[in-house]
């Protein structure tokens, strides 16, 4: 951290401004094995495709102090001035230190052919974690061919998620804006004192169910897939509301033996609070053919996709926050291409839609304007992304590309005015506009 201060520390503060905040480190080791057969067996077909396989990894965070200038507790903090390095807090000596965890798991997966045109598969996985306990998840799966041309498939299955030792134990404290101020906000770990003063919990795994069912049809050049999906997710982990640090709630913190609360204004921490369902149909379509005097391929994708929020605590998930999980992603997005490839000449366009998306900006946690919210409701767009190249038997290449030829940019933020950000921070399609590319090389 340069060109910043500790302002608890008042004029004494390090050479050159200078602070050494610390920093976190993530280290994961895996071991696999598994073994792949096919065995002739006396029913269906014949022919059953056998996985079995075993892992064992440890994942490790580990959080490194910072200096002590960086995390200091200067004479000035009862004057209201912030302790730690303005902008980024240094870690401090009581949150680092190691977290780590190992877990084993065992898989089974077959797969067989009933019938010619019945095609079955199925896998079990048992997972033993040393700090949340087992977990076995299953998936079953089936594709039933009525022509040559056109077959339905399925799947359902049962999922698990973790928190990893990094959700689990980060922390940070970090000046940013909030109700119009720049404030210290904290985001500690659900184990830390004051996150637990606010109702922090440990972290549990995620749980989740799902199941698909599709149509495949492939015929005449023609391949098109279309699948619909439903996803029940319980105790998603996500990051809470801010809890203002109120004069009362600061006092009784930093008499309780924790000096850092002294200028803390919010508080965050990772929760399990909220269960969502996603439905959401995926349609993707190709043709090849001749045209053009060359290989042409037209191709279009389009997804419809929502999220709903089941159950959630009031006052741990803002109503922000419930909003922006359920339409910060496009409803509708999709794509139509074409490609074309004829001796050394290659030439592809394609056209790219997103759907409307709403964002908090600065996540005020209020939706509405009137209350001090900061809500953004971005319009749909359309993109389009281009190239045109050659390739030469010598092994010589080159192309030139656009994407976003048009310089498409999402419309400004309405309250650019506090903090920056020119633009939507959330667009699908960025911000920066047109990307322009002129490419040369040879293969050898």
């Amino acid at each position: 951290m340069l060109n910043t201060v500790n302002a608890s520390l008042g004029p004494n503060q390090p050479g050159g401004n200078e602070f050494a905040p610390g920093g976190n480190v993530q280290t994961e080791t895996n071991f696999n094995f598994d073994v792949v057969r096919d065995l002739d067996v006396g029913f269906g077909t014949g022919m059953l495709s056998l996985a079995l396989g075993a892992e064992w990894r440890e994942e490790e965070f580990e959080v490194i102090a910072g200096d002590p200038a960086s995390y200091a507790i200067g004479p000035l903090v009862s004057q209201g001035f912030s302790l730690g390095s303005n902008g980024f807090n240094g870690f401090n000596p009581r949150t680092a230190g190691s977290h780590a965890r190992d877990n084993w798991a065992v898989y089974v997966d077959a797969e067989t052919r009933f019938t010619e045109q019945l095609l079955l598969a199925a896998a079990v996985r048992h997972e033993d974690f040393s700090d949340f306990g087992g977990t076995t998840n299953w998936k079953l799966t089936g594709r039933y061919d009525v022509t040559d041309a056109f077959a339905l498939r399925g799947a359902v299955s049962t999922g698990f998620r973790a928190p990893t030792p990094g959700q689990a134990n980060a922390e940070q404290v970090i000046t940013e804006f909030s109700d119009g101020r720049l404030l210290d906000s904290a985001t500690l770990a659900p184990t830390n004192p004051i996150a637990r003063y606010y109702g922090a919990e440990p972290l549990q795994p995620e749980e989740s169910a799902n199941a698909s069912l599709g149509l495949v049809w492939n015929s005449g050049g023609w391949l098109t897939t279309l699948d619909a999906y439903r996803i029940e997710t319980e105790d998603r982990i996500a990051l809470s509301a801010g809890f203002t640090v109120t004069d009362e709630d600061r006092a009784a913190l930093v008499a309780g033996g924790n000096p850092e609360a002294a200028s803390i204004s919010k508080v965050k921490f990772f929760v399990n609070d909220f269960d969502t369902t996603t439905t959401g149909v995926d349609l993707v379509s190709s043709y090849a053919s001749k045209h053009f005097g060359g290989d042409t391929t037209y191709s279009l994708a389009a997804n419809w996709n929502r999220t709903e929020v089941d159950e959630f605590t009031p006052g741990i998930i803002s109503e922000a926050r419930v909003k922006k999980i359920e339409e910060s992603l496009p409803r509708t997005k999709g794509y139509l291409g074409v490609t074309h490839q004829r001796e050394v000449f290659h030439a592809s366009l394609r056209l790219n839609y997103y759907g409307s998306f709403y964002e908090d900006h600065l996540d005020s946690d209020v939706v509405r304007p009137e209350d001090g919210g900061l809500p953004i409701h971005g319009d749909s767009a359309v993109t389009v992304d281009a190239d045109v190249g050659w390739k030469f038997a010598s092994g010589l290449y080159f192309s030139l590309g656009a994407q976003n030829l048009f310089d498409e940019k999402p419309d400004e933020n309405p309250w650019a005015g506090v903090a920056g950000a020119r633009y939507p921070v959330h667009t699908p399609y960025g911000f920066n506009g047109g990307f322009y590319y002129a490419r040369v090389g040879y293969g050898f």
